[in-house]
């Protein structure tokens, strides 16, 4: 069986081709590359440096875009077309490529779904229908099932998947001989300097500081490429001198591979998924709480419903310093947080639903529904002269 995933990168002030869609993308295929022939075609003005870094992995193409009507005939490339009319099924992986995905399918007969990767449910915001659509939190498992747009749809929950991480022993070092002095607790927090993560930044250095109140030891580790120079300053007028500030490439470029590190690590979506297979105390940020959530037996469930982040979650300004510290010296915690990760998170646990799922739209022909796709040219013109 052929599977080709489509994937925008249209550039923009705010574009690193970083974004957690490109890694849902990437790690899908490279895991079920295994099982099927699986070809990435992105479009658009930037290639993906995420998906540049897994070619030695997989079949990975970029079609360059300039115009919004090289848009409209890029359908004519050869190597697209040709693995479009040799594929069984059209994977797309953000609402710009489906409306591509909707023109491919509609020429050559293919059946398309979409995965509609993290963020929030888009509320007041226009997204195509799609008779199949793959979710990764229950929020959007709840507002896709409310529309009646989408009452006659497939809609299949498969949290978000993560692979194995290779430790970087190396980095690990480096990193901890920046610090001054030994520490009894080492937390960490991988986050792109922007203001999207300001909130998560400066609440990591409050609950240290909180921490410190409490004569326990404790050094940040804030590690993150500089986006933003006045977040960078902020973070650093706060900051105090067992607050380590990382913005160095070389530590930052897949950052996944020095969590060990840490003891606990402070994260939403992606990072807290990878930190979980280390068997990390992990916390999540909530918007406009004053410190980061402890992740319990008792919570989980409730951000899993959020794709590991804290919107839409009431913090209540709470944190339960004794049930932190405890926590440090139990066991249990650790094994409880591995287990969920091999149970909700391992890319390995979720491909005989993705099987599933390929087998039965490869079965069912190329039906093909809407014409959404006549919208692009409205969708994409931010992005592209005309």
């Amino acid at each position: 069986m052929k599977i080709v995933k489509l994937i925008t990168s249209h550039g923009g002030s705010s574009y690193t081709g970083k974004g957690g869609h490109y890694y849902s993308c990437s790690i899908l295929g490279k895991t079920l590359s295994k099982y099927y022939n699986v070809e990435i075609f992105s479009f658009g003005k930037n290639p993906s440096p995420v998906l540049n870094n897994m070619s030695d992995d997989l079949n990975v193409s970029h079609i360059q875009i300039d115009k919004i009507r090289d848009l409209l005939f890029f359908y004519k490339n050869k190597k697209l077309a040709a693995s479009i009319e040799a594929c069984d099924v059209i994977h797309c992986y953000d609402k710009p490529s489906i409306y591509q995905a909707f023109k491919l399918g509609r020429i050559w007969n293919k059946p398309v779904i979409v995965t509609k990767c993290g963020g929030p449910s888009p509320q007041g915001l226009y997204y195509p229908f799609v008779k199949n659509i793959i979710v990764f939190s229950k929020e959007d498992v709840d507002y896709f099932s409310s529309k009646s747009k989408y009452d006659d749809s497939n809609i299949h929950h498969i949290p978000n998947r993560v692979l194995p991480i290779e430790t970087d022993y190396e980095r690990i070092q480096t990193i901890e001989n920046k610090m001054l002095k030994e520490y009894k607790i080492k937390i960490l927090i991988i986050a792109r300097f922007t203001k999207k993560y300001r909130e998560a930044l400066l609440q990591t250095i409050k609950f240290a500081n909180k921490l410190r109140s409490q004569n326990v030891s404790c050094a940040t580790i804030l590690l993150g490429h500089n986006q933003n120079r006045e977040v960078l300053e902020e973070v650093k007028e706060r900051s105090g001198e067992d607050d380590y500030i990382i913005n160095d490439n070389k530590l930052c470029d897949n950052a996944k591979q020095i969590i060990p590190v840490a003891d606990l690590v402070i994260g939403s979506g992606r990072s807290i998924m990878e930190a979980a297979q280390f068997g990390k105390i992990l916390m999540i940020p909530v918007p406009e709480n004053e410190y980061p959530v402890l992740l319990t037996q008792d919570n989980i469930e409730v951000f899993l419903k959020h794709n590991m982040t804290g919107r839409g979650i009431d913090g209540n300004n709470y944190v339960n310093y004794d049930e932190i510290i405890n926590t440090f010296k139990n066991p249990s915690y650790s094994q409880f947080i591995k287990n969920y990760y091999g149970k909700n998170f391992s890319v390995d646990n979720a491909i005989h639903k993705y099987k599933k799922i390929y087998k039965s739209l490869a079965n069912s022909g190329g039906r093909f529904y809407g014409g959404e796709y006549l919208l692009l040219a409205n969708n994409l013109k931010k992005y592209y002269l005309i």
